[in-house]
């Protein structure tokens, strides 16, 4: 066969295929291509990083529980030192030194209960699996029973089983054959402690459900042997010290002890299968070093004599729980080093899976990645593809302003662009050449046609502008027309205004004018008042003036009355010459008195006279009508002081009818009679300083009354001048009346004129 027909052969089948995937975008076969596999390689990558993740998980448990197993070997060496204490000290029926041991060692397991307790707190507990979570939470529970365990020993009544191991003493051996068993308190003791000791082992053995590995997986079950071993050890140290204690290793607890023994060996046995030969070894190695002690020389010695009696035997109970505690110690050493092995193992592992897990992630993430730059590249390829495509359609159907887009890419997607946009450009040459040659025909076709339809255009367009003149005219007329009428409506509304204005004006002047004349006539009247108010102040101050003379000349009476009480006093002798001379002189003063009493009426009477014109004057004469007030007052006061003198002249005329009765009577009435005098001297004085006072009052109200005068000749000038220029406001609006008149007439004529044109 030759090439060329299989070359002829082979191409049909590959434009089959190329025919086949062109039925797809291009978008679809670039996904396509890559979907499949970056899925399963998306799915083989999670699935492999979650089992990882998980391994991870489980070795960083393995890792916790193991160093967890560290304390729990630590709890379990010290509750195993304290049930061997709380042997011996059951045994010794409480021993003092037995007790403080058993003291010192409670602190001892209390520390080691705490630290369980940090290093197994709930925040650890809640990154375990619910099998292990759950194997702890026993652990911690049966821990929790161990002040129950501690109070029971404390609490034994040592005299109670003294009496019973006397009353058993001292029975038959048929009768001890039907007593029931007996429990001993140790016994109880130990139940309570093997249900912890069961709880630890059990939380170790349940590790090796949780992993996976084979390596780990034997080196938990060789731990969990050493522990067995440890507890086993236990045992045998709590039930040989129990022996020494009571001198007596019975039949009983001698096949205890061989049975113990024989439970060690297989769990060594099971230890060394278990364990890789670095830590059998090391244990060997221990076990050697510690054959000679004390340990395996009880042993035999309790094997050689089968039980029996102890107290001869050379050792006792202390002796043996310490070396006992010593091969225990290292066992605890073997399994702590093995445990810190299988934490270092675990750790190991976990951090390998981690980072195997985070490996896978990013595998994930870069195929998650690649799946996504393989959806922009078809994008980037497709859109555009998709885009030049519309415009070629637009382009065909003959829309040749569309705008060509990706011109400035490179590679094929401008390279096309490009060429698209060319053939565009091609296509709008081609059709301006079209259009160009067509109008080039039609234009001489229709070039005479043109030329009549445009001289016809021309003179259409000459009868519109002559008819829009004519209508711009009629316009311009109408909208004239509007505005004359309107200036028209509104002059005739400001000489409405204007005319009201000049009637209000007229009738403002008229009222001016008979006010003025008003104030004129009461401007006469207040003149006249003033007149008369001055012409009385005038008759006052003459009236005032004789008031002073007529109290001066009072003075002057009382004056010489007083002499003539004194030359009365000195002459007693001649009292009935006195006395007439006294009654004519009190005759006299009472027509003086009547005197003032007349001048005092008239002076109150002019004085509310005073009063009556200050009134009238208004504030002009108000300090006027107060000077007239204390007028009147002093007139009432002089009144006042004359009838207090008629009553003194009254008494002294009745003294002096009785003057010749008794020369002592008339000394006395001649001395009240002085007395009265002084008092009447200083009473005139007083009348004579007011009387110049009101004198000097009223002057000044003369002067202020003729001020009053001058200020109203004033007002009655003004008023004579205002009433003049309230009659120069009325010629003044008769005048503007005729010019308003006037301007109406010549507005009118003016608009009549505008009309007519």
């Amino acid at each position: 066969m030759t090439e060329n027909s299989v070359q002829s052969r082979a191409a049909p089948f590959w434009e089959r295929v190329e025919r086949a995937l062109n039925n797809y975008s291009l978008a679809n076969r670039i996904v396509g291509t890559t979907f499949i596999p970056i899925v399963l390689l998306i799915v083989f990558s999670a699935s492999q990083s979650y089992t990882t993740y998980r391994e991870y998980r489980i070795n960083k448990e393995i890792q916790y529980v193991a160093g967890l197993s560290i304390e729990l070997s630590n709890l379990l060496h010290e509750l195993q030192k304290e049930e061997g204490l709380s042997a011996i000290y059951l045994s010794s029926y409480g021993d003092s030194d037995a007790i403080n041991s058993l003291v010192v060692q409670k602190e001892i397991t209390n520390h080691a209960i705490d630290a369980f307790k940090v290093s197994a707190s709930e925040e650890k507990l809640g990154s375990l699996n619910r099998d292990l979570h759950k194997a702890l939470q026993s652990v911690q529970s049966a821990v929790g029973q161990l002040d129950q365990a501690r109070s029971y020993v404390l609490n034994v009544d040592f005299a109670a089983e003294r009496q019973k191991d006397e009353r058993i003493a001292n029975m038959s051996f048929v009768e001890r054959q039907v007593l029931p068993p007996r429990v001993f308190p140790i016994a109880i003791m130990q139940r309570d402690y093997s249900k912890m000791y069961s709880a630890l082992l059990k939380f170790v053995s349940d590790m090796n459900h949780a992993v996976s590995d084979a390596v780990i997986t034997r080196r938990i079950s060789a731990l969990l042997a050493l522990m067995q071993l440890l507890e086993l050890s236990g045992s045998e140290r709590t039930s040989v010290a129990i022996g020494f204690s009571s001198g007596y290793f019975d039949a009983e607890r001698f096949s205890e002890f061989m049975e113990l023994l024989g439970q060690q060996k297989g769990a060594e046995k099971a230890y060394k299968n278990l364990a890789e030969d670095e830590f059998w070894d090391s244990y060997e190695a221990l076990s050697v070093e510690l054959s000679t002690s004390a340990v395996n020389e009880i042993r035999m010695m309790i094997v050689d004599l089968e039980g029996g009696d102890f107290e001869d035997a050379g050792y006792t109970a202390d002796g043996w729980y310490e070396a006992s505690s010593q091969r225990m110690n290292m066992i605890k050493q073997v399994s702590d080093t093995l445990a810190e092995k299988i934490s270092e193992q675990a750790g190991g592992k976990a951090d390998r899976a981690f980072v195997i897990a985070v490996m896978y992630g990013v595998i994930v993430a870069m195929v998650a990645l690649l799946f996504l730059g393989a959806l922009v590249i078809s994008r980037s390829v497709s859109r555009p593809l998709l885009m030049l495509n519309k415009k070629i359609g637009q382009l065909a159907e003959g829309q040749l302003d569309v705008e060509v887009p990706y011109q400035s890419y490179g590679a094929e997607i401008g390279s096309i662009a490009k060429a698209l946009e060319n053939f565009k450009e091609s296509n709008l040459e081609r059709a301006r050449l079209e259009q160009a040659a067509q109008k080039s025909a039609e234009d001489q076709r229709l070039g005479d046609e043109d030329r009549r339809a445009r001289q016809e255009k021309l003179r259409e367009e000459e009868r519109q502008r002559e008819l829009q003149v004519v209508a711009e005219r009629e316009a311009r007329a109408r909208r004239l027309e509007e505005r004359i009428s309107a200036f028209d409506e509104m002059i005739e509304e400001k000489n409405r205004g204007f005319a009201t204005a000049i009637e209000q004006m007229e009738k403002a002047a008229i009222r001016m004018s008979d006010s003025a004349k008003k104030m004129e006539a009461q401007t006469v009247a207040a003149t006249q008042d003033a007149e008369k108010t001055a012409s009385n102040v005038r008759t006052v101050s003459s009236a005032t003036e004789e008031v002073a003379s007529s109290v001066s000349e009072i003075s002057n009476q009382m004056e010489h009355s007083s002499s003539i009480s004194s030359d009365a006093i000195t002459k007693v002798d001649a009292t009935a010459e006195i006395a007439a001379s006294l009654a004519e002189s009190s005759r006299n003063i009472g027509n003086v008195i009547n005197l003032i009493n007349e001048i005092a009426e008239q002076t109150n009477l002019l004085a509310l006279n005073a009063t009556i014109e200050a009134a009238r004057a208004g504030d002009a004469g108000l300090g006027f009508a107060v000077v007239a007030s204390e007028v009147k007052e002093l007139a009432n006061q002089t009144a006042n002081a004359t009838n207090d003198i008629v009553d003194q002249i009254s008494q002294v005329q009745t003294i002096s009818d009785k003057v010749v009765k008794t020369i002592s009577e008339t000394k006395m009435a001649i001395q009240e009679n002085s007395e009265v005098a002084l008092s009447v001297n200083a009473a005139t004085e007083q009348q004579s300083y007011s009387t110049r006072e009101i004198l000097h009052n009223i002057r000044e109200a003369a002067k202020l009354t003729e001020s009053v005068s001058e200020q109203i000749k004033h007002l009655k000038e003004g008023s004579q001048e205002a009433l003049s220029g309230s009659v120069q406001v009325q010629e003044s609006s008769q005048s503007l009346t005729e010019i308003s008149r006037g301007l109406s007439k010549t507005i009118e004529d003016f608009l009549r004129d505008i009309r007519a044109i």
